[in-house]
């Protein structure tokens, strides 16, 4: 009998001190004082250290081929988050220094002002009116855009734009195309479309630039979607641009729809119909969590082709756009009807740290892939080739793009 009892005591002492091992690529996080150190992380898989997506001076860690990366937000949507020190988080915390939670606006009287680069050449100063109309003609004009000389020149100014000094600064540069998210109410806020890459040659010519326009109107892309149906490869995705693939639980949204002009092409695709009930890992997730790691060999590479069209606005897309904007104002009904339903199972949100400031974004109830809005009451087969199946099915495309009402995080991509 002692033997026995030896033998199962070593063998529990064996087990509590198992330490985790880390695959190929793989990462174990070390311990920076902020209570997350031993942790596993898939490569390719990200995590939020500080603050939440598309805060400025956010930080979030992305496990690269077996090295942990951190990199700090700029606070816009498409950009490349610049790479910082890791340790960075835990001075921000220590020094009390907090992002607001509260996110992103909607533009007050459903009006969007603007202000134009003038070293546009005239070429795109044409795909630019192009996008407006667009814009306009495609939702019923439940969007105004209006250049400043037009807002102080409006009777009613005193309730435009902070009276004329909020305004989308649209410039010709910028290595990315990309845009601040939503209403900010500081005045000047960044639209960045450098002339020769963020206008397409053939097609509209003007479908990156009413994606970029969307995200200053507050809506998220559409693959963070709460029910997405596309997968992202955690691999593929490009250094310091997680912010734009990390899942917005708490975004309101309208059915997915995979053909929105606010859709990523790049790192996504849609699945094939033999693993349609696999529960696929989200960007913050790993194997551990009960999900399948996707891979190229997961793809449809024909249904995948409708990602990241940027031709024009899908009719989700404009369904958003008017909820969030139109008379109406939906999506404020749509934001209290989500609240009413039990939070989904496969969404996730910004890990909870003692010592951090989370940010948790508002549901956005939009029709554009995944769109977040924010309304206010004033975005290899390395591994296994032959997955085995998850446990629980992956969730429908019921609802889809994300919106941030009132406190809202815009992210109706």
């Amino acid at each position: 009998m002692r033997t026995v009892l030896v033998f199962a005591a070593t063998v529990a002492a064996a087990a509590a001190t198992t330490v985790l091992v880390a695959g190929p690529g793989d990462c174990i996080t070390p311990e920076l004082g902020l209570g997350r150190g031993g942790q596993y992380l898939a490569n390719g898989q990200s995590e939020y250290l500080h603050g939440s997506y598309f805060q400025r001076g956010a930080i979030f860690r992305q496990c690269r081929d077996g090295t942990l990366v951190c990199f700090e937000e700029d606070g816009m949507a498409d950009s490349v988050a610049t790479e910082t020190d890791c340790r960075k988080a835990v001075v921000k915390r220590r020094l009390g220094i907090t992002i607001d939670p509260t996110v992103v606006k909607l533009w007050p009287e459903s009006t969007l002002c603007y202000k134009l680069d003038d070293s546009f050449p005239d070429v795109t100063l044409a795909f630019i009116r192009d996008g407006f109309d667009h814009l306009r003609s495609s939702t019923n004009n439940a969007v105004s855009f209006f250049t400043l000389d037009e807002c102080n020149a409006h009777p009613n100014k005193a309730k435009l734009c902070g009276m004329c000094k909020d305004y989308a600064y649209i410039q010709n540069k910028g290595e990315s195309c990309s845009a601040t998210v939503g209403y900010q109410a500081k005045g000047a806020q960044n639209v960045m479309v450098e002339a020769s890459h963020c206008f397409e040659k053939g097609s509209t010519g003007y479908g990156t630039f009413v994606h970029e326009m969307m995200h200053a109107l507050g809506i998220y892309h559409e693959q963070v979607h709460p029910h997405a149906t596309s997968i992202v490869i955690a691999t593929e995705v490009p250094a310091g641009t997680a912010k734009d693939y990390y899942p917005k639980a708490d975004s309101v949204s309208l059915a997915f729809d995979a053909g929105s002009v606010m859709h990523y092409a790049k790192a996504m695709c849609l699945p094939k119909p033999e693993f349609a009930l696999l529960t696929f890992c989200k960007l913050n997730q790993g194997e551990r969590d009960g999900c399948v790691l996707a891979t190229r060999a997961h793809c449809d590479k024909d249904a995948s082709k409708v990602l990241g069209q940027r031709s024009a606005m899908s009719a989700v897309d404009k369904e958003t756009v008017v909820a969030m904007y139109g008379p109406e104002k939906r999506i404020f009904a749509l934001k209290k009807e989500q609240d009413k339903k039990p939070a989904n199972n496969n969404a996730t949100t910004t890990p909870t740290n003692n010592n951090a400031t989370t940010t948790q974004p508002p549901t956005s109830n939009n029709t554009t892939n995944t769109i977040t809005a924010a309304p206010t009451t004033t975005k290899s087969l390395d591994k296994s080739t032959t997955p085995a199946p998850a446990k629980s099915a992956a969730s429908s495309p019921g609802l889809g793009a994300t919106v941030v009402v009132g406190i809202l995080v815009m992210a109706w991509l």
